[in-house]
């Protein structure tokens, strides 16, 4: 499954979407789970050229608030500034092209 999503990455960077988000999801009765952004979006950076990635939202609850900084930052660092923190409406507004994945479906 998860290769799949990266192949839709690639193919939504070809097409020339400017970022690409994941939501943070446990136990999804549809199974797309992503218990893991941060590493996720770390492998899919790696995958790919240009795009940008970052999450939708994560389970604030259970996060660590220094330990989400710290890993966000990190994951700044090691995609080279291709990952962002903030929320969706900000890209949309921008006039970016954001490609989402939000239960198992493409939403563009």
């Amino acid at each position: 499954m998860f290769q799949e999503v990266v192949e839709l990455v690639q193919f939504a960077e070809e097409l020339g979407f400017d970022a690409v988000a994941f939501p943070e999801h446990h136990l999804h009765s549809e199974g797309f789970e992503m218990g893991a952004p941060p590493e996720f979006l770390l492998y899919v950076a790696l995958h790919t050229k240009r795009i940008q990635v970052g999450p939708i939202g994560y389970v604030l609850p259970g996060w660590d608030p220094l330990r989400l900084a710290v890993t966000t930052a990190w994951l700044d660092q090691l995609t080279h500034g291709r990952s962002f923190f903030q929320k969706m409406n900000s890209n949309i507004r921008a006039g970016k092209n954001v490609f989402l994945l939000m239960n198992g479906q493409l939403n563009a």
